[in-house]
């Protein structure tokens, strides 16, 4: 187990929402094109699209999940700093 899986967690989610549009693009496109060269009636690759339609949705939710919960860390950490941050508390 990886000690700083929670440090790594959220560069791999951003990173996979910005790559994986471009690998679904790729992939459909590719299966699309031996699809036609193949074609006997049936049009499968469609069903490749939809597999990556999912796995798109699903990484830019889990994306979107990390830039709220870095957002509500920055909005807590700017409290506490308004609060107790420089020059205060300090007896000044």
């Amino acid at each position: 187990m990886n000690p700083l899986r929670w440090l790594c967690t959220p560069v791999r989610d951003i990173t996979q929402a910005i790559v994986m549009p471009f690998k679904a693009v790729f992939v459909v496109g590719l299966t699309g094109l031996i699809n036609a060269l193949t074609y006997e009636g049936v049009w499968w690759f469609k069903w490749v699209a939809l597999g990556m339609g999912i796995a798109v949705a699903v990484a830019l939710a889990r994306a979107a999940r990390t830039l709220v919960l870095l957002g509500l860390a920055a909005w807590v950490g700017r409290r506490f700093y308004r609060r107790f941050g420089a020059g205060r508390g300090a007896g000044l």
